[in-house]
């Protein structure tokens, strides 16, 4: 059997800072990276906000390389010193339950990072092409048009369906044998000693919220995905000889969630018994016993729809179309009516409503809803909601150009002998390089 990473260096520095880049990307504003950083450079935390946010990124060069010696040094050392991950319990709207989600430091997410990117080949080695999760270009919307396109395609093979739901998957993970899993394909002590630090890190299974974790289960999972895909049965023909033919013929995954398609009812009742029982023998999950089969949506000789639609990824499935799930709908749709009125009355939106609206769009926009669009007038609800958020951004970047263009007048006075002033450096008037007065006068000066 073939073993991945054998030529993965997780010390190389230069490896450290591209993590650390990819980590950082679309989070230097958050309030808790920016504490992060203040630790690794001279600067304070209202320092690195106010630079953060005018756009003044001359000192993360060396902030970063601080930060990668300072990993570089516990992954030589084998001593991580994570701090200890906080949990919440926050409600999912989506599917009605309560999740427990781990809040990881600054620090932690770079080391998931640092495993995730070494282990990058193995991942897309051996995760299944239709494990529609965390992977950039397998979302929902690709997941749902995938099942419609097997229906309308290959009809008589997704005659029926049957979909199963893993009982409390991230917590539920065995230690022990998602150890033995990387220990089999993983050939880097280092890394593998990373991966075992990761994973004992979490007090049972994996965590929800950790950027390692998603990837982890998703490859822990793509044992049970290559186990579907090979089920087989021997079949008689006709001139005595037997045949062997698939009991499901298409899967997807998306994450803990299973869909099964296939031609016959037998063959999906036997296949969803066979991957439980495997999947609590080999894997110590279990799928939840509610699962039964379906006959899939299809539209008979009445031109009515028959059979039962497809409840999966947000979306309902139908053989000619995609619909919202109704719960998500009904969420969906009671908010924009409220946004509707108050724009009735010529009540202004607040930032919040417009982007609320906005985010709303995209599930009309990739389902078949022509009808609730036009009768909820989304459209110009949406434009009005593009305004109130366009103004905002607008005057946002006004405020910021003009503090930039502060920073870089008292920059540059401080980049000489000038007016008495004495150089010092290109960050003078972050400490007080010039006169007192101007100073004060400061509009963005720091406290």
């Amino acid at each position: 059997m073939r073993r991945y990473c054998q030529n993965v260096d997780i010390t190389d520095i230069g490896f450290i800072e591209r993590c650390i880049y990819l980590w950082m990307e679309n989070k230097k504003s958050r309030r808790d990276v920016q504490r992060f950083f203040a630790h690794y450079t001279t600067f304070t935390y209202q320092q690195i906000r106010k630079m953060v946010r005018i756009g003044e990124y001359s000192w993360l060069l060396d902030c970063v390389h601080k930060i990668a010696e300072d990993v570089q040094k516990r992954l030589i050392d084998e001593r991580l010193d994570l701090p200890p991950i906080e949990f919440k319990d926050k409600y999912d709207d989506v599917c009605g339950k309560w999740r427990r989600i781990g809040i990881q430091k600054p620090i932690h997410q770079i080391f998931d990072y640092i495993a995730v990117e070494a282990c990058k080949d193995m991942f897309m080695a051996k995760i299944g092409p239709y494990q529609m999760a965390s992977i950039r270009g397998r979302g929902q919307e690709r997941g749902a048009k995938r099942v419609k396109e097997w229906i309308r395609v290959d009809k008589k093979n997704c005659r029926y369906w049957v979909k199963g739901d893993v009982r409390k998957c991230y917590p539920s993970i065995p230690h022990d044998k998602i150890k033995a899993l990387f220990a089999r394909d993983v050939k880097n002590k280092k890394l593998l000693w990373l991966i075992h630090e990761l994973i004992d890190s979490f007090p049972e299974g994996l965590s929800i919220g950790s950027y390692f974790s998603q990837f982890a289960c998703n490859y822990y999972l793509s044992q049970a995905y290559r186990y579907v895909s090979e089920l087989r049965k021997a079949r008689r023909k006709r001139s005595g000889g037997v045949t062997s033919v698939r009991l499901v013929h298409h899967e997807i995954w998306f994450m803990d969630d299973v869909l099964l398609l296939g031609s016959s009812i037998k063959d999906l009742e036997q296949a969803m018994r066979l991957l439980a029982g495997y999947m609590e023998s080999c894997l110590g999950l279990t799928i939840k016993p509610t699962w039964r089969v379906y006959e899939t949506d299809y539209i008979g000789p009445d031109g009515e729809h028959h059979g039962r639609d497809i409840d999966m990824m947000g979306y309902r499935i139908y053989c000619d179309h995609l619909t919202i799930r109704r719960r998500t709908f009904k969420r969906h749709r009671r908010a924009l009516l409220r946004v509707k009125a108050k724009i009735g009355r010529g009540e202004e939106l607040t930032l919040a409503e417009a982007r609320k609206v906005m985010s709303f769009k995209g599930k009309f926009k990739h389902s078949n809803s022509f009808g609730i669009r036009k009768s909820l007038k989304l459209d110009k609800v949406s434009a009005k909601a593009r305004a109130v958020i366009s103004a905002y951004d607008r005057a946002r970047q006004d405020k910021i150009n003009d503090e930039r263009r502060q920073w870089d007048d008292y920059k540059s006075t401080c980049c000489g002998e000038t007016a008495g002033n004495p150089v010092h450096g290109p960050f003078g008037w972050l400490f007080r390089c010039l006169d007192q007065k101007k100073y004060h006068q400061a509009k963005i000066g720091f406290g």
